[in-house]
Formats: structure tokens, C-alpha cells, sequence
């Protein structure tokens, strides 16, 4: 995932576009942040905010590849979902 720095606020948002999930674990009929969201939080254990929720349903598409993460956390919270979110790289 590719960070989109802020230069403020508890939110940051990530470019999913390079993550390949696996359908199978997931609801074909649900917008693709929210599957991504959903293979995130079961592979890696790690859930972010999906952002189609602030979109009309006419525009919910561009949300497909964007999450949003707080990082309003402990430093060690943010150690460790850093630390599994390198699962990615080999999957």
C-alpha cells in the first residue's frame, strides 16, 4: 500500500490498487474498499476505514481503491500493524 501523507489530522489514507485479494474470502456484491478492508482484516489483521461510505452511489467507484487508517495509537500499536502488514509482500 502506498501512503498519502496528511500534514494533519488522526487519518491517513492508503492506495490499495496494488493489493490482489482473494475473492474468495470476501462479498463480490460489496464495493472493492470495502473486500479489500475485508481480506485486510483476515489475512493481516489489520482493518482500515473504508471510504466508499462517504460517497453518493453514483460515485462510490472512486473509493475502489482508497482506505483510510487512524493512527491515533500507541507507537507500539502502529509497530505492529506495520510489522503485519509485510505479510503483503509475500502474498
Amino acid at each position: 500500500m502506498n501512503p498519502i501523507i496528511p500534514q494533519g489530522g488522526y487519518f491517513l489514507m492508503a492506495d490499495t490498487s496494488s493489493i490482489v485479494i482473494d475473492e474468495s474470502i470476501t462479498n463480490s456484491d460489496d464495493p472493492r474498499d470495502v473486500r479489500v478492508n475485508e481480506f485486510l482484516t483476515k489475512t493481516v489483521g489489520v482493518t482500515g476505514i473504508p471510504t466508499s461510505g462517504f460517497y453518493s452511489p453514483h460515485n462510490t467507484h472512486l473509493s475502489d481503491n482508497m482506505l483510510r487508517y487512524a493512527y491515533c495509537k500507541t507507537d507500539d500499536e502502529i509497530a505492529a500493524a506495520a510489522e503485519r502488514l509485510l505479510i503483503l509482500q509475500k502474498l
